[in-house]
Parts: structure tokens; sequence; C-alpha cells
């Protein structure tokens, strides 16, 4: 069984400019320090279902239920997920594979302004500017998949699937029952992670660039 030092994971099956020249200058890096590395890739018209497909690190559509660790046949150290349209500098990849954390996230913006870490005992996400202003890792109630890294015996600690939908009451209707919609599967898999005793910490130097129609970028102005 052949042991890879990183696992990139990235869905989907089309990849911006941005994130290829962040790719190839990570992947010097890793060449500088000597790590090896392997990239995974799932596509699918649902976005969990790609998720899991690409930590399956397979061929096929379909699951192995039986599959516990990501990858295929193959040991690893840490996993990195980086999704298809975000940008950032080898310095930032680093950040996350060097944490001592189990879990380290950066973080990036979302078209609305806000941002995908979602800190304990309050509700939205973090605001940018005290993203922007913060010096070391704090421990978060959840965060976005775009940026993200595990060690391993985190996902081997999860049962699968990974990445399917959890279940929150979001209103009472009308007849007084339950109104009751889904987490998206990132938010689902913090649940998992939460539940499985594993801690989610965001460092603050990983935070990247979000490219959708325009770069959305950290800035202090």
């Amino acid at each position: 069984m052949k042991h890879y030092d990183i696992l990139i994971a990235s869905p989907g099956s089309e990849f911006l400019g941005a994130y290829v020249r962040s790719l190839a200058e990570t992947l010097h890096g890793c060449a500088q320090r000597n790590l090896s590395w392997k990239f995974l890739n799932g596509q699918s018209s649902l976005v969990h279902h790609a998720r899991e497909l690409t930590a399956s690190g397979g061929e096929g559509k379909e699951l192995d239920p039986h599959q516990t660790s990501p990858g295929k046949d193959l040991t690893y150290d840490t996993i990195v997920w980086i999704d298809s349209d975000i940008s950032w500098t080898p310095e930032q990849f680093f950040a996350l594979v060097d944490s001592r954390h189990e879990v380290t996230t950066g973080a990036y913006l979302l078209t609305d302004g806000s941002t995908t870490i979602h800190a304990w005992g309050r509700p939205g996400s973090v605001p940018a500017v005290e993203l922007l202003r913060m010096r070391e890792p704090i421990k978060v109630q959840s965060c976005g998949f775009g940026f993200i890294a595990m060690k391993r015996g985190v996902f081997e600690a999860m049962q699968r699937p990974w990445f399917n939908h959890e279940f929150q009451k979001v209103g009472t209707a009308p007849d007084g029952s339950d109104v009751i919609d889904c987490l998206g599967e990132d938010i689902s898999w913090c649940v998992k992670a939460h539940r499985a005793k594993i801690e989610i910490w965001f460092d603050p130097r990983a935070l990247v660039t979000h490219n959708k129609t325009m770069p959305l970028q950290f800035s202090m102005r």
C-alpha cells in the first residue's frame, strides 16, 4: 500500500486558472520539502456526492460502504480540501498542513459578503474585519470546505457517508408541525466531526481568495 504525505482533494470538472496557478506553486513547494502528494477528484451534479466521490479516490460513481479512509489503497498524513474556484499561496497551504490541530481551516468570502467561519455561541458568520484582526488560531463551530485540512484519523473516526446532509428545525408551520431544512454538506460534515469529538480550528494566516464572477478577497479597505 503506497503512502503519501499529502492528499489534495478538489471536487468538480472545471478548474479556474487562478486555482491552477496556485496548485502549480504549491506542488513546487511540496517538491522543495520532499513531500509526496496525490490528487483526488470526483464529479457529480450533487455537491455532497461530488465530495464523497472525491474522498473515495476511485474512478467509479458508486461508493464503497466498507471504505473507511480517504483515497483508495493508500495511506496518508494529511488531506487538504481545496475548491476549484479558490486561489491561495504555498504559505497558506503549509499553514494548514503544518498545524498541530486535527482539523485546520482557512477562510474565504461568499458573494453576500459573509465569511465561511462560524464561531461558538453567536449567530451568523464571523465578520471579515474580525478575521483580519486575528493573529492566533481559534476553535470554531463550523466552516466552509473550500480550504481546509485534516490529519489522518479524522475521517477514519467518522461513519460514512461523510458528506450526507444533516437536518435542523428552522420554524413552525401554521398547523404546528416543524419546518425542517437540510444543512449544507460542509456544515453537515462539521456536525459529524463534533459528534466524533473532533475540534475544528481556524488559522487567520489562511485568508484565501474565492474566485466567482470576480475575485472575493479579504481587504482592510
